[in-house]
Formats: C-alpha cells, structure tokens, sequence
C-alpha cells in the first residue's frame, strides 16, 4: 500500500519544528468514512487547531480509501476529547511520534 499512498510526514515541517514536539495523528478513511466533514466537525466540537501536513484520497476497485496527517494544538484535554470522537466515529487515527 505505501507504493499507492504516501503517508509521511513532509520533510519541510520536519525541519521546521525545531525544539517544539508537536502533536500528530495519521488518520485513514476507507469507503464511506472517506466523504466525511472530519476536521471542520472536530475544530467546530472542540477547541483545538487542526493543520494538514499531507493528505491523499484514491480509489481501488471503487473503494475510495485515504489518509490524512495533521498537526493538533490545543489543550489537552480538548485534543485527547478530539482524538476519542475520532475514534467512536470507526476512523483509524494514530498518534505518531517524531523521533529528533
């Protein structure tokens, strides 16, 4: 699946983060869940900033299918309530961690 999608953090945000450790989730949409307003229902729902670092949609076999990596800020516990309802709405998210 990586040859179809790339799903890495770009090297660009990598070298501009400096000392800050940001907080990122990788979040993968297959069939249905791919059409879904994700972002602007969470940053509507809770208080938290969201930005896309990449993002890729495909289809195979008309199933669509995708990923999303984004950079979350916010305080904690609106981030970790952010990452639940991701999670009861059946959307694989991860958290991924930078190694520096």
């Amino acid at each position: 699946m990586r040859t179809v999608i790339h799903d890495e953090i770009p090297q660009s945000f990598l070298k501009s983060i400096g000392s800050h450790i940001p907080i990122i989730w990788k979040i993968n949409f297959i069939g249905t869940t791919s059409g879904t307003p994700l972002l602007s229902t969470i940053s509507k729902k809770y208080d938290v900033h969201l930005s896309v670092l990449s993002a890729n949609i495909s289809e195979i076999q008309e199933t669509p299918f995708g990923n999303l990596i984004i950079e979350v800020t916010g305080n904690k516990n609106e981030v970790d309530k952010a990452y639940q309802y991701i999670k009861d709405e059946g959307i694989l998210v991860q958290e991924v961690q930078i190694n520096g």
